[in-house]
C-alpha cells in the first residue's frame, strides 16, 4: 500500500507539473513552443471531427462542422488543464495520507 501511495504522489506531481507547463507554453510564451498536452488534444479531437466529416459528406456539411473545430479545442484546453490539476492534486493528497479526502 505504501508503494501505491508513493506512486500516486509522484504521478500527481507529474500531472500537475505537466498541466502547468503546458498552460504556460501555450498561453504565456511569446514564441511558438510545442506542448504535448495541447498537441494531444488537437490531434485527438481532429480525429473525432474527421470521423464526423467523412469525404462521403457534402462540402457544405463538412465546412459547417469543421468551422467548430478550433473553437471547441480552444474551449477544451483550459478544461483539460484544470482537470489535470484536480486529478493530480487528488493523487497527491491521497498519496500523502490525508484522510478523509474531503479534508
Amino acid at each position: 500500500m505504501t508503494a501505491l501511495r508513493v506512486l500516486a504522489t509522484v504521478a500527481g506531481i507529474v500531472l500537475v507539473a505537466s498541466a502547468l507547463v503546458s498552460a504556460m507554453k501555450t498561453m504565456v510564451l511569446p514564441r511558438a513552443e510545442a506542448s504535448s498536452v495541447a498537441a494531444a488534444l488537437f490531434i485527438n479531437l481532429r480525429r473525432v471531427f474527421d470521423r464526423i466529416c467523412s469525404p462521403k459528406r457534402s462540402f457544405a456539411f463538412r465546412d459547417r462542422v469543421m468551422a467548430f473545430y478550433a473553437p471547441v479545442v480552444l474551449l477544451l484546453l483550459p478544461v483539460t488543464w484544470v482537470t489535470m490539476v484536480l486529478l493530480g492534486y487528488t493523487g497527491i493528497y491521497w498519496g500523502t495520507g490525508i484522510e478523509p479526502m474531503r479534508a
